[in-house]
């Protein structure tokens, strides 16, 4: 599984004999630490072939084996799930270190309702909005799939006023805007 080591050992060795790894890509690829630690670079096929040297009572042995290397899975979320209407919401998933590619699609199901364009989301009305999200397999990672919901706020409402300070009754007054 790419994202974890593995120990080689070999059984039967009975005498002990020196063992040598090597390690040959395929479709995926991997390294030897320490001589015998495999870790994997990519998922997908490798060959690993085995030596062991000749003692006083067995001769030498090699083969080759096959391991599969398989795709790790990700705990993948978006960044952001709330969004004021009137703003755009840049839809970026949070939980991967490669770069990915990823598509997003409105579900049915939300009090609100959104657009998706250019992997921004744009709110049509207040509520929630249901999203779900699906990140390409890449060469180390399975294809993922989630939904999210997302809340769309209302936008606070700001009034300016363009009357300053005024007098009269002999008072200074300022106007204060009440909603």
């Amino acid at each position: 599984l790419y994202g974890t080591t593995e120990t080689l050992n070999v059984g039967g060795n009975l005498e002990n004999g020196e063992v040598t790894y090597t390690v040959v890509d395929d479709t995926g690829s991997a390294d030897l630490k320490d001589g015998n630690v495999l870790v994997p670079k990519t998922a997908g096929q490798i060959y690993v072939d085995v030596y062991i040297a000749e003692t006083e009572n067995y001769e030498a042995y090699q083969n080759t084996f096959t391991v599969t290397i398989l795709r790790a899975s990700e705990e993948l979320s978006l960044e952001n799930t709330e969004v004021v209407y009137g703003d755009e919401l840049e839809l970026e998933v949070q939980g991967s270190e490669e770069s990915y590619q990823a598509t997003y699609e409105i579900l049915d199901g939300g009090t609100g309702s959104a657009d998706i364009q250019d992997g921004k989301l744009i709110p049509g009305h207040v509520g929630s909005v249901r999203v779900k999200v699906t990140v390409a397999a890449t060469n180390t990672h399975e294809e993922s799939v989630f939904t999210e919901v997302i809340t769309i706020l209302p936008r606070p409402v700001v009034l300016d006023w363009a009357v300053g300070e005024y007098t009269y009754d002999k008072t200074e007054h300022k106007p204060v805007a009440k909603v």
